[in-house]
């Protein structure tokens, strides 16, 4: 067998997508080219390309080197609304590149070029909105119009090149006609409904280079190997993505990028941004490259190539979590001191930690966003092509409390609730909370430990219990939980929402207490009092659903601008599970930060 990676960055791509790099002005890549032939050779690559985007820059310093080509990843747009593909074009010369570039703005232009002119494409990651404006009618015209598409991809997760596999593996002569009538396009090739598959890695940071490939029979020249590619002699294989491996991928390149904007002296630097990033990138940069693979394992069926191993990308993320929690805590507990002490502007200065918590948390979100705002494209793509969603989430409905006090009357509530958990089943909700363990409970409770407990004068028996945000968020995604049910507006409510937004869960909301009408009572505000329904109306608002005990809290939600369409009774007008009684005084809060 002949592998080949078909999809890899070097520094020559340098116009970032992720929003965390084109923010810090950093570049998609730093990988040095030879750096890229010399790792893809060692790990079992019998031929290397380089498909930076729109550039041949970095596959043309390599092409003296033996079982190389040129590739580029051609940014294509559909001219009728902007929204812009990924185009891999292998095996291509000087000439084609320039002429590609130059139509790339119309993807019925490159569709006829690469077709008359014989080149070899394949269309990158084809369920993934590029620049946000991917719907299921520029799928269908994909279908129509290319025939080879990229369905291992090593950066996007399982379920995303699964569905691909699938989708675009299962078409008929019957559905290709169909679809081509509909958008009025002629059919790519004489057998259209019959697609062939590639594989890429993606990488671009040079730690996942050649851990995904397509694969040939044996070739001993390049143009044996693309010989097999036009006949659709090939397979994609190797491993695909993660979260954790693009979270690897941006630390390791905003560390690079940083280390080169203060090249004198970065290693002796003190202060504690640049500690902090060298950190988290440290298990990345000290993993040895594999040892050579010798050829007779390389052919034996079915070896894949080593890849990082995972601890080095456990070891990052649990970096990140500590560092998270340390500057959090450190940020907040400085607030509030100075705060009750009516130093004001001495509490302000606490946000000076703000920089190194973002550093240590907007990699991991970013990371995780990406992986998943595409969720809602393939459910809604499973259900078009195959008549069902592809399994990816788990049977589990998870209920983010503060506290665990009314634990049995909402395992109850809950499980009667319509929705993707089976009915009647209160082994299938879940309670994800720092509140302590209570025999209890009544349900499957998963308790973080405390990273912050903050208590409110005169209510000295309860407490604001603040978790590790992002192994909270890890958690979520581990368990791909089917729906996300808050039903505080306290720290877990704020999380149930973020990792629902994050990782394209439905969250659903149950209205447990007046809470406006108790800060009312408490501080005799009328403004505090608006402000509370300010923020429970953004934070409940972003609940799909918000399921209430009785008519009257229905109304009193639409009187204070929560949408109508949204509000429901609970089934059977359940009754209301009991209240948390708020303390008369909220003059100050007294901080403990747990150890």
């Amino acid at each position: 067998m002949a592998r080949a990676d078909l999809h890899v960055h070097s520094k020559h791509s340098n116009q970032p997508t992720e929003w965390l790099l084109r923010q810090v002005g950093a570049p998609e890549s730093f990988t040095e080219p030879k750096e890229i032939y010399r790792r893809c050779r060692e790990r079992g690559m019998e031929f290397v390309t380089i498909s930076d985007h729109d550039s041949i820059a970095g596959a043309l310093e390599i092409q003296h080197l033996p079982g190389t080509f040129l590739s580029c990843e051609v940014t294509v747009e559909f001219p009728e609304d902007g929204c812009e593909i990924h185009l891999l074009a292998t095996g291509i010369d000087e000439r084609q590149h320039r002429d590609l570039q130059e139509i790339r703005r119309n993807v019925y232009e490159v569709r006829d070029y690469v077709r008359a002119q014989g080149i070899l494409h394949s269309v990158a990651h084809p369920l993934f909105r590029v620049n946000g404006r991917l719907t299921l009618d520029q799928v269908e015209k994909l279908l129509v119009l290319f025939d080879r598409f990229e369905a291992r991809n090593g950066m996007h997760d399982r379920r995303a090149n699964d569905l691909v596999h699938r989708i675009f593996g299962s078409l008929t002569p019957q559905i290709i006609e169909s679809l081509a009538e509909r958008h009025r396009l002629e059919p790519f090739g004489s057998t259209p409904w019959i697609k062939s598959f590639t594989g890429g890695s993606d990488d671009h940071s040079g730690l996942y280079l050649g851990t995904t490939w397509t694969e040939t029979p044996e070739a001993a020249t390049v143009e044996g190997f693309l010989g097999h590619l036009r006949a659709g002699r090939h397979a994609p294989g190797g491993e695909t993505g993660s979260s954790a491996r693009l979270l690897q991928s941006l630390y390791t390149i905003t560390y690079e990028f940083y280390r080169r904007q203060f090249p004198f002296g970065w290693e002796s630097r003190k202060d504690p941004f640049s500690t902090l990033l060298r950190g988290l990138a440290l298990q990345s940069l000290e993993t040895p490259p594999p040892a050579p693979v010798p050829a007779w394992r390389r052919r034996l069926w079915g070896w894949r190539a080593p890849q990082p191993p995972c601890p080095a990308e456990r070891a990052t993320f649990g970096s990140a979590s500590r560092a998270s929690e340390k500057h959090l805590t450190r940020m907040l507990h400085d607030f509030v001191r100075h705060a009750r002490r009516g130093r004001l502007m001495e509490g302000l200065a606490a946000v000076s930690q703000l920089a190194p918590l973002a550093l240590s948390i907007a990699p991991h979100l970013v990371a995780v966003h990406s992986l998943h705002k595409d969720a809602d494209l393939l459910d809604a793509a499973g259900e078009r092509f195959l008549g069902h969603r592809l399994e990816g989430r788990g049977g589990k409905r998870a209920w983010f409390t503060d506290t665990l006090t009314t634990a049995g009357a909402m395992a109850r509530l809950l499980a009667a609730l319509p929705g993707p958990v089976p009915g009647g089943r209160v082994d299938a909700v879940e309670a994800v909370t720092c509140s302590p363990a209570d025999g209890r409970a009544a349900l499957p409770v998963h308790r973080f430990r405390t990273q912050m407990r903050v208590t409110l004068p005169g209510w000295e028996r309860r407490k604001l219990l603040l978790p590790p945000l992002l192994e909270v968020i890890d958690r979520c995604e581990t368990e791909r939980y089917a729906e996300i049910v808050i039903s505080t507006p306290g720290p877990f409510g704020l999380l149930g929402v973020a990792a629902g937004k994050l990782l394209g869960i439905p969250v659903t909301a149950v209205w447990q207490e007046d809470l406006p009408a108790r800060v009312l009572a408490a501080t005799r505000s009328e403004t505090l009092e608006e402000m509370t329904w300010t923020y429970l109306r953004r934070l409940f608002g972003q609940a799909g659903r918000i399921w209430v005990p009785s008519r009257r809290e229905h109304d009193a939600l639409v009187a204070h601008a929560f949408a109508p369409e949204r509000i429901s009774l609970l089934p059977g007008r359940t009754a209301r599970p009991e209240s948390v009684v708020l303390p008369p005084s909220w003059d100050g809060v007294r901080v403990q930060v747990a150890v």
